[in-house]
């Protein structure tokens, strides 16, 4: 996580600061993640009780910053919620080693099982 951070605090002034609004510099998001979709996801460092710093989210191809006031756990659970959608599949959390290691090992990473003839 520690590499993540500076990463985005390294490129910030160049690609991100832009994205934030005025009143947030970079150096006060902590990344923690990152989405296939181009999404960072942050703590914002309002103060120095980390459990009460807000999750934010900056999608980078174009913002805006999002705040959501309503915790961690929340926002990973309205995250994991199915929505609408054609295949209400439920969403996933698996390290990107682990995804691998299945496919080396032929098999399906969903699963866990081998790929469906």
């Amino acid at each position: 996580m520690a590499g993540s951070a500076e990463l985005f605090w390294e490129q910030a002034p160049q690609h991100y600061s832009h994205l934030l609004p005025h009143d947030i510099s970079a150096d006060k998001l902590l990344r923690w993640g990152f989405i296939e979709d181009g999404t960072h996801l942050f703590w914002l460092m309002t103060g120095n009780d980390s459990n009460a710093w807000p999750i934010a989210d900056l999608y980078e191809d174009g913002g805006p910053l999002t705040i959501h006031e309503d915790g961690f756990a929340a926002y990973v659970q309205r995250w994991c919620t199915p929505t609408p959608g054609p295949t209400q599949e439920p969403v996933q959390f698996i390290h990107w080693r682990e995804y691998n290691r299945l496919l080396d090992e032929g098999l399906n990473p969903a699963t866990g099982f081998p790929w469906a003839l």
